[in-house]
């Protein structure tokens, strides 16, 4: 007598093709996802390493820094977007809402990128600094009152062993 297969009743030969392909499908998969976490491992080392600890300042060097309207800062905001500028305020239109003669935002900034500092609308002079890692001044600049000041510096790449 021949068997006859029925969808709910597959022949042994049709759950040995199933159960190859189940498992070649798998094995491609886990190529893959082994592909990509060893490929991926020298970006993910870049990615959480290479970063500096930056502090931006800003000091009015008369009376107060209620008069600026804006400050633009770099920072690392991710590790997918590892060069990102921060407004203050984030509206244009708003007051920045400073008070006080010194400004100071610790921040995260990729290595071999720039850290960028920017404020504008002082009605008094103005002095910045970029602080790498608590203690070098990797960048200072002044501005008169009612001119923009600007701080940038390319901070250095880690050396690879």
């Amino acid at each position: 007598m021949q068997r006859t297969s029925h969808p709910s009743n597959p022949s042994d030969a049709e759950r040995r093709h199933t159960k190859t392909a189940l498992r070649v499908a798998a094995l491609g998969v886990v190529g893959l996802a082994a592909a990509s976490v060893l490929t991926g491992c020298s970006g993910m080392a870049e990615t959480f390493s290479d970063r500096w600890n930056v502090q931006y300042q800003i000091t009015a060097d008369e009376g107060d820094l209620g008069g600026v309207t804006k400050i633009e800062y770099q920072t690392w905001a991710n590790t997918l977007d590892r060069d990102s500028t921060v407004k203050i305020p984030a509206k244009e239109g708003e007051a920045a809402g400073l008070s006080g003669s010194e400004w100071k935002e610790d921040v995260i900034v990729g290595a071999g990128l720039d850290a960028k500092l920017r404020a504008e609308g002082a009605s008094v002079p103005l002095s910045c600094k970029i602080i790498l890692e608590g203690k070098d001044v990797v960048a200072e600049s002044t501005a008169e009152a009612g001119k923009p000041l600007e701080c940038s510096a390319t901070l250095p790449k880690f050396e690879k062993n």
